[in-house]
């Protein structure tokens, strides 16, 4: 678990269970640069947390299913 993810939470815009990416391993896993990744955040196509250290973990099943990407 990470941050203060409860065990079952769902993500408010998949709706799946979260399991979260780093911001690279995101880009990563679609093919696309991390930029593309932030800017989907901004734009509220994929569900983010920002850590205490100000970094992002990504929504794995915002990544598999777009939410109106």
């Amino acid at each position: 678990m990470l941050l203060n993810q409860r065990e079952g939470e769902k993500c408010p815009l998949c709706k799946k269970e979260i399991n979260l990416f780093k911001i690279n391993e995101a880009a990563d896993f679609l093919r696309v640069s991390k930029k593309t990744i932030y800017g989907w955040i901004e734009e509220g196509k994929i569900y983010a947390i920002k850590t205490p250290g100000n970094l992002y973990r990504v929504c794995r099943g915002c990544l598999i299913k777009p939410c109106d990407r």
